[in-house]
């Protein structure tokens, strides 16, 4: 859900997303530097996956920002965050793409393990990477268990 401020339906926009994500995070309770992997509906469009990024980064800025000003302690200062996307394995299967996502991070905390992006050699240089707390997932790596965290995983 992206809102009305957008182009048209197939093209979604940074600020509506931005206002859906951090509506989830403020519900969730939820401290952008706490979140550690995001699976990103991430189509390998040249508009769609930088609209998804600056979404994501605007977001965890604007959340951090009210959550620092309403006393909430933040998650330290050097945040990582890992992204990735279902649609490299299996393509984009419309209306099931989601499910395959929520399928794909199921298994990932089944497995303690953030899964490796595949096929990824070259980042679309219109994603703003730089100055936010993503980076892609290139290959699999252990993900800490809650007793080694010390929080839930979510």
């Amino acid at each position: 859900n992206d809102g009305r401020a957008k182009v048209s339906f197939m093209a979604p926009s940074v600020q509506g997303q931005k206002e859906c994500i951090v509506r989830a995070l403020r519900s969730a309770r939820v401290v952008p530097g706490a979140v550690e992997y995001v699976e990103c509906h991430g189509t390998g469009t040249l508009l769609g996956d930088p609209i998804e990024v600056a979404a994501l980064t605007e977001a965890f800025q604007v959340a951090e920002a009210k959550m620092k000003r309403g006393g909430l302690a933040t998650v330290g200062e050097e945040k990582s965050c890992s992204l990735g996307a279902l649609k490299p394995n299996i393509a984009h299967s419309n209306i099931a793409a989601g499910m395959g996502s929520i399928i794909k991070l199921t298994e990932a905390l089944h497995q303690q393990a953030f899964p490796g992006q595949i096929n990824f050699s070259v980042l679309n240089p219109h994603i703003p990477l730089e100055g936010s707390p993503f980076a892609i997932q290139r290959q699999a790596t252990a993900w800490r268990t809650q007793q080694e965290h010390g929080k839930d995983q979510v």
